[in-house]
């Protein structure tokens, strides 16, 4: 996974990502893609309270590793208005 790669040679080693709760098809993506729900928390969109779920990779490296060939052509679906939050190590 590219992003991954990326991250991993910034020096980053974990990663969280929040996406919104009603986004079942991005949700299974991370799930698949080896994300640990770790969480709820609330995003506001302009006024709005949009409830997220957020997932947590401790090591990117592994991540990145991870194939989605069967992903391929139906994506994760919309996941606007997700926050991604990368860490360093």
């Amino acid at each position: 996974m590219a992003a991954g790669n990326d991250l991993v040679s910034l020096g980053f080693t974990k990663l969280q990502i929040g996406v919104l709760t009603a986004n079942l098809p991005a949700r299974g993506f991370y799930e698949a893609m080896g994300g640990h729900e770790i969480g709820q928390r609330t995003f506001d969109e302009e006024g709005y309270l949009l409830p997220e779920t957020v997932y947590e990779w401790t090591d990117i490296a592994a991540m990145a590793a991870t194939s989605v060939t069967r992903w391929r052509g139906r994506g994760p679906g919309s996941d606007a208005g997700a926050r991604r939050d990368a860490g360093r190590g």
